[in-house]
C-alpha cells in the first residue's frame, strides 16, 4: 500500500511536488488538502490496521 501524507497548509506544498486533494464523501477530507508526492512511502498490507485512527 502506498501512504502519502496530507497537508492542509498552501504554503507548505511546493506545486511541483503536490497534488490539490478537494473534499468528497469517498475520500473523507472535509477541507481543502494537498498530497506530498515528494513523501510518499510504501507499507506492508500485513502492517495496516483498518481500525487504527
Amino acid at each position: 500500500m502506498l501512504v502519502v501524507p496530507l497537508i492542509r497548509d498552501e504554503g507548505l506544498a511546493h506545486r511541483s511536488f503536490a497534488e490539490r486533494i478537494e473534499p468528497t464523501a469517498d475520500n473523507g477530507a472535509d477541507t481543502t488538502c494537498w498530497a506530498l508526492a515528494h513523501h510518499v512511502t510504501g507499507v506492508s498490507l500485513r502492517r495496516d490496521n483498518p481500525h487504527r485512527i
